[in-house]
C-alpha cells in the first residue's frame, strides 16, 4: 500500500515514474541527473539521489505523505441526476432534487448565480460600471457530507454556465494545513492550486474544533512557533485561488461559518454568497438515514422506519452528541454493527433487510458510552438557581402537564414524534400566578425529549401584535413567529385579542388569522402558548372556530392561598438580602394577617404581590431598625417592620386603611 501511496504522491508533485523495484529501494532509475534538486510537496528541497525515505527518515516520510493526503484529495464523486438544460426548472435545482433539507440552499445559488449574468450583461451591454460579485460560496452545514454534494452541484452549474473549465472538485483540509510551518504551508497550497487549476475546491476546516473562544481558524495559533494564519495569508490564498482560475466553497458548521465571516473583512470581500443549510426536523433526519443505508445497498423495513423516529426523538435528551456533525452517519454505522451481529449466516436470504431488531428506541442501546452524556444532564432551571420542585403552589400544573407528557411518550413508543398530536396550549389564571415562570420549564421539557429544536422561548403581549394600521398586525405577529420558530412563542394577556363587534376589531383579526396560519403551517418547528385570565381565554378561543381545536392543552394556574403567599414572601426575601436576613415568628404571623386580607380583593396579584410585600418590609427595616447592643447591625425582621402600605396599593381607594406609623389627619410638613 506505501509503494502505491508514494508513486501517486511522486506523480503529483511531478516527479518522473520510476521502477516498482526502485521505489521499494529508494532509488532513481536514471543516474544522470543525480544532482538534480526537486522539492518534495512540503518545500524541502532534496537531491533526486536520495528518496524521501532516505532524507526525512522512513516513518517521518510516511507520515507526511499521509499528511499532505489528509490536506489535499480529490472529492469522492456523488451521483447527481442529469441536467436537462431545456428544461423549466433551474440547473441548480435539477441538480439537488432528492437532497433532503437543500430545498432553500437551491433556490439561493440558483437567485445568485442569476445575478452574475445579469450584471455581466449591464456590464458588456449597456456600458454600465458594475462590480462582479466573487464566485467563491461559503456553507454553513451541521450534516457530514451535504457540503461534498452542494460543492459538486456547483462545479456542474459553474460548468455549464462557463463560469469555471472542469467540473472537478478537490479538498483542502486547513486542520491539516496548520500542522505546517509558514514554508511548507506556502509550498503546499502553492501544488494544490497547480493541481486543481480551473476548478472547484472545496476547503473543510477553517474554524478550530478543539477551540474554547469559537475563534475561527485563521486567528488561532496554528503551529509551535506560535504564527499564526494572518490576513495577509488569507488575501494570498486567494490571489493564488484567482490566478488559476479556482472557485472555493468554503464549508463549516453554521455557527463556525457564521463567525468566519463575520471576524474576516478578507472572506467578506471574497466571497459573493453565504449560505446556511436549514436544520433538519426529525422526520427530515429520519428520511436522511433512510437514505443513507440504501446507499449502502440495504433496505428497510417498516418496522424498522417506525423504530428510527423515537431514536432520534430520544436523541434530542443529548445535546452535545446530537450537534456532532457526523451523528447520523454515526448512528447508519451503528444500524449496520447491530444488523450484521444479528445475521447467523452469511448466506441468510435477509442479508440485506434491516429489521426493526437492530434499531433501538434508546441512544444509549445504540451508543453505549452515551451514558456520560447522560448522567451529566441536570434538572432543568426556571429561574437562576431554582428549579420547578423549588415554586410553590405548582403541584396541580405539575400533574395536568405530566399527563401530556406521558401522552408524548405514548406516541414517541408507538414510532411517533409527538406531532400527531397538537402541541400548542394555553396557560389559564390570574396574574402571577407563575405561568411566565413554567412556560420555561415547558420548553425544558419539550427540548430534552426531541419535541422542539431549541430551548428558548419568546415573549410577548398580544397588545405588541395589534397594529395602527392596515396590515402591520399581520406582518408584526407573522415576525414574531418567524423568531419563535423552533422553540415556543408565548403570548400572554390574550384579552388584548378579544375582537370588539362595535370597532370590527379588523387589526385583532389579522393577528389571530396569521397566528392561525402559523400555528398550522408551521406546527412541526413552532409550539404556541397562550396566556390569560380564565374569562378572557373562553371568549377569545370562541371568537374563532378554529382556535379550540389547534389549542387543545390547557393547564390551570389556581391562585396562592395565604400560607403559600407567606412561603413565596419568605424565599423572596432570603434571596434579596443573600440569606442574611431572619424574621421573627411575630412578624410572620403579621405577614400572614396581610396575605389573609389581600386574598379578598380581585386581582391582588398573586406572587407579585407577595414579592413586592417582601421589598417593602426589607425597605421598612432598613429605615426604623435600630443598632443591636453591641453596635452591630440589626439583620432580624420584627413585627414592626411589617406594615400594610403595600396592601394599600392594591385596595380600591374607599377601602384603604391609614398606613401603619403614619399621620394622614393633616399633610406632611404644615404645622
Amino acid at each position: 500500500m506505501w509503494e502505491r501511496i508514494i508513486k501517486a504522491l511522486n506523480i503529483l508533485l511531478g516527479k518522473r515514474e520510476v521502477s516498482e523495484k526502485n521505489e521499494t529501494e529508494g532509488i532513481p532509475e536514471s543516474p544522470s541527473n543525480e544532482n538534480r534538486e526537486i522539492q518534495d510537496g512540503f518545500g524541502r528541497v532534496i537531491s533526486d539521489n536520495h528518496s524521501v525515505h532516505d532524507k526525512l527518515g522512513e516513518s517521518e516520510a510516511r507520515e507526511r505523505e499521509l499528511l499532505y493526503q489528509q490536506i489535499f484529495s480529490n472529492l469522492k464523486p456523488v451521483v447527481l441526476p442529469e441536467v436537462d438544460q431545456a428544461s423549466s426548472t433551474p440547473v441548480i435545482m435539477q441538480l439537488l432534487s432528492g437532497q433532503i433539507g437543500l430545498e432553500k440552499v437551491a433556490e439561493a445559488i440558483d437567485k445568485f448565480v442569476k445575478q452574475i449574468g445579469i450584471r455581466s450583461k449591464m456590464a458588456a451591454n449597456a456600458g454600465v460600471d458594475i462590480e462582479q460579485k466573487p464566485l467563491h460560496v461559503a456553507i454553513g452545514t451541521d450534516i457530514l457530507g451535504q457540503g461534498d454534494i452542494i460543492a459538486q452541484a456547483i462545479a456542474k452549474l459553474y460548468k455549464i454556465k462557463g463560469l469555471i473549465q472542469q467540473d472537478n472538485v478537490y479538498i483542502l483540509d486547513m486542520q491539516g494545513l496548520k500542522k505546517l510551518d509558514l514554508r511548507e504551508r506556502n509550498a503546499t497550497v502553492d501544488k494544490i492550486c497547480a493541481q486543481a487549476k480551473g476548478g472547484v475546491l472545496l476547503i473543510q476546516g477553517f474554524s478550530n474544533p478543539k477551540s474554547k473562544s469559537g475563534d475561527p481558524f485563521i486567528f488561532q495559533y496554528i503551529h509551535g512557533s506560535g504564527t499564526s494564519f494572518s490576513d495577509t495569508e488569507t488575501e494570498d490564498l486567494f490571489v493564488k485561488l484567482k490566478a488559476n482560475n479556482i472557485t472555493a466553497v468554503i464549508e463549516d458548521d453554521q455557527d463556525g461559518i457564521e463567525k468566519l465571516i463575520a471576524d474576516s473583512k478578507i472572506l467578506r470581500k471574497n466571497i459573493g454568497i453565504s449560505v446556511l443549510v436549514e436544520k433538519l426536523t426529525i422526520e427530515q433526519k429520519s428520511e436522511y438515514i433512510v437514505s443513507l443505508l440504501k446507499k449502502k445497498g440495504f433496505d428497510v423495513e417498516p418496522d424498522a422506519l417506525r423504530k428510527i423516529r423515537p431514536l432520534l426523538v430520544d436523541l434530542g435528551r443529548f445535546e452535545t452528541l446530537a450537534s456532532e456533525k457526523s451523528i447520523l452517519g454515526d448512528i447508519v454505522a451503528a444500524i449496520v454493527d447491530k444488523h450484521l451481529e444479528n445475521i447467523q449466516d452469511e448466506n441468510d436470504a435477509e442479508l440485506k433487510s434491516i429489521k426493526a431488531s437492530s434499531i433501538p428506541e434508546k441512544t444509549v442501546d445504540l451508543f453505549p458510552w452515551a451514558k456520560t452524556f447522560e448522567n451529566a444532564k441536570k434538572a432543568p432551571l426556571i429561574k437562576e438557581g431554582v428549579t420547578l420542585d423549588d415554586l410553590v403552589g405548582m403541584e396541580e400544573p405539575k400533574r395536568q402537564f405530566e399527563e401530556v407528557r406521558k401522552t408524548l411518550e405514548l406516541y414517541r413508543a408507538m414510532g411517533a414524534d409527538g406531532k400527531e398530536t397538537r402541541l400548542h396550549m394555553q396557560f389559564v389564571g390570574d396574574p402571577g400566578v407563575g405561568k411566565t415562570t413554567f412556560v420555561h420549564f415547558v420548553a425544558q421539557e419539550y427540548h430534552a425529549a426531541g419535541f422542539i429544536r431549541e430551548n428558548k422561548v419568546v415573549y410577548c403581549t398580544a397588545k405588541d401584535l395589534v397594529a395602527s394600521y392596515v396590515g402591520h398586525s399581520a406582518l408584526r405577529t407573522q415576525d414574531k413567529i418567524d423568531e419563535a420558530k423552533g422553540g415556543i412563542l408565548f403570548i400572554d394577556e390574550i384579552d388584548a385579542l378579544i375582537i370588539d363587534k362595535e370597532d370590527g376589531g379588523n387589526f385583532r383579526k389579522d393577528v389571530v388569522t396569521t397566528l392561525l396560519a402559523g400555528m398550522e403551517n408551521d406546527k412541526d418547528d413552532l409550539v404556541v402558548i397562550l396566556s390569560g385570565y380564565p374569562d378572557a381565554m373562553e371568549k377569545f378561543l370562541a371568537s374563532n372556530p378554529g382556535l379550540a381545536s389547534r389549542v387543545p392543552i390547557k393547564i390551570e394556574f389556581k391562585n396562592y392561598s395565604p400560607e403559600q403567599l407567606l412561603e413565596i414572601s419568605l424565599n423572596h426575601l432570603k434571596r434579596q438580602s443573600k440569606g442574611m436576613l431572619s424574621v421573627s415568628d411575630e412578624a410572620k404571623a403579621k405577614m400572614l394577617a396581610v396575605f389573609n386580607e389581600a386574598v379578598k380583593i380581585p386581582n391582588f396579584g398573586n406572587a407579585r404581590f407577595a414579592e413586592q410585600f417582601a421589598s417593602n418590609v426589607i425597605t421598612t427595616h432598613a429605615v426604623i431598625s435600630k443598632p443591636l447592643v453591641d453596635g452591630s447591625r440589626n439583620f432580624v425582621i420584627s413585627a414592626d417592620d411589617v406594615t400594610d402600605r403595600t396592601l394599600n396599593m392594591i385596595r380600591p381607594t374607599k377601602q384603604q386603611h391609614r398606613p401603619i406609623g403614619f399621620d394622614t389627619r393633616k399633610p406632611h410638613g404644615i404645622g
